[in-house]
C-alpha cells in the first residue's frame, strides 16, 4: 500500500506507511500482539489476562449509559470527551 502524498514531505509519508505496516504486523482481534508472537503454537499458555480500571473509560461508560434512553440521547452530532479535571475532588474519608 501506498500512501498518496497528498502534498506530504517524504518523511511524513514514510512514517505514515511505516505506521500501516506496524498496526498491520499486530493481531486484528484486539489483544494488541505481535501476529508472530501471538499466532505462534509455541506461545500457547504464555499469555494471561490483566485488569485495570481505567478511570476516565469509566466516567465515560457512565456518561454514555445515562444518556442512553430516548428522551436524554444527545442532538446528532454532538461531540463528546473526557477531561481530565484541574482539581479533584477530596475522596470521602480523607482528610485534604
Amino acid at each position: 500500500m501506498r500512501i498518496s502524498d497528498g502534498g506530504w514531505s517524504t518523511t511524513d509519508t514514510l512514517l505514515a506507511e511505516a505506521h500501516v505496516i506496524h498496526e498491520r504486523s499486530k493481531c486484528a482481534g484486539g489483544c494488541g500482539h505481535y501476529i508472530d508472537e501471538a499466532h505462534d503454537g509455541a506461545h500457547s499458555g504464555g499469555f494471561e489476562v490483566q485488569e485495570v480500571t481505567c478511570h476516565a473509560c469509566a466516567v465515560r461508560e457512565q456518561w454514555q449509559e445515562a444518556h442512553s434512553g430516548k428522551d436524554s440521547r444527545p442532538t446528532p452530532g454532538t461531540l463528546t470527551w473526557v477531561q481530565k479535571l484541574t482539581k479533584r475532588a477530596p475522596k470521602k474519608g480523607r482528610r485534604g
